[in-house]
């Protein structure tokens, strides 16, 4: 049943150099920016108060929110005095305001449509209607009713309590919310179960799901193009992983919220984080594929196509004064790097 990895296509490594190559140096908070020009997916976050109206430069203090709660590294080193859009009491009212599940969830959704622009993720990275869910680990060394240990994760010491982040990632490498709020969590079990036992509308869900899983073992048995399938789909999910520990810097990496929704909002935040980082990756990588074939340098088939990622980050930097400036021109991309050049540059 194991499966041997597929040789890599021919001319693979060098359009994927080329490529790592080409992309543009740039800061997190001024990507977050450019990614809201061409999406504008902070502008459909709502207020809290259903207000519609909109302080100036709010963008920016969306911007630098999102860059304390995903980085993990709070508000002293984004926190500008001179810059009204960035003062820490602008910056507590946006996140109050701004920061729930319902506006993190509708600024994530408009990154995974706005992903379907892009010509490689649409023809190459599959059609979105395959995901997988993947837990992400992280120590809660504060006093937490949702924090538990796991030897498997952290051993057994004072430390080991921590939390799992549970996503849902398509084959696009785009995270979403499942959660609606349409049914309360009671409600449901309620319908599904009475006195241990199953209600009838339970019955039939169980009926229901035995179905699919025989169709998923058999399909595991027989099918080796479905057990390629599921370890592609495993990859992207560690590859999803790996970044998001890039981005999760502060505080040695642990997430330091008590109360389930502080724990909630902040990984949130993360998420929305990482769906800006991918659907700016795969702009710039399209961007990238498309110049290499104009210049009828490399031979660029399918298969190659779809074996480059958006799931890096070394031409991102992280650390440092964190500067927030919008891009001369919203909705047009930055110029590419010469991938011949000699690069001194370092992130």
């Amino acid at each position: 049943m194991k499966l041997e990895a597929l040789p890599l296509p021919d001319g693979y490594q060098a359009v994927h150099d080329a490529v790592q190559a080409m992309l543009p140096r740039i800061d997190y908070p001024e990507l977050l920016l450019e990614v809201n020009g061409h999406t504008g997916y902070f502008e459909v976050m709502p207020h809290l108060s259903g207000s519609e109206a909109r302080r100036p430069d709010l963008d920016i203090s969306q911007a630098g929110v999102l860059v304390a709660r995903s980085c993990n590294v709070g508000f002293v080193p984004v926190v500008k005095p001179g810059q009204p859009a960035l003062t820490l009491s602008r910056l507590l009212g946006v996140e109050k305001g701004y920061f729930h599940h319902e506006d993190i969830a509708a600024a994530s959704a408009t990154l995974v449509t706005a992903q379907s622009d892009i010509s490689i993720a649409v023809q190459d990275w599959g059609g979105g209607l395959v995901a997988s869910a993947d837990g992400l680990r992280f120590v809660v060394p504060v006093k937490s009713l949702h924090a538990r240990p796991n030897p498997v994760y952290f051993g057994r010491g004072k430390r080991s309590r921590g939390s799992t982040w549970l996503a849902v990632v398509n084959d696009r490498v785009m995270a979403g919310s499942l959660v609606t709020n349409q049914v309360r969590a009671y409600d449901l079990l309620r319908m599904l179960s009475a006195d241990g036992r199953l209600t009838g509308l339970g019955a039939a869900f169980a009926h229901y799901g035995r179905i699919f899983k025989s169709m998923h073992l058999l399909h595991v048995a027989h099918l080796e193009d479905y057990r390629r399938m599921m370890g592609a789909q495993l990859n992207i999910g560690e590859g999803r992983n790996g970044l998001a520990r890039r981005v999760f810097i502060g505080n040695l990496g642990q997430l330091r919220q008590g109360y389930a929704k502080g724990m909630e909002d902040q990984l949130g935040a993360l998420g929305l984080g990482l769906n800006a980082i991918i659907y700016w990756n795969s702009l710039y990588v399209d961007a990238a594929v498309k110049a290499l074939q104009a210049d009828g340098q490399l031979s660029i088939g399918p298969e190659i196509r779809a074996r480059l990622t958006p799931l890096i980050w070394e031409h991102i930097n992280f650390h440092g004064s964190y500067p927030f400036t919008r891009p001369e021109t919203p909705g047009n991309l930055r110029p590419l790097r010469d991938a011949t050049a000699e690069d001194d540059e370092q992130v």
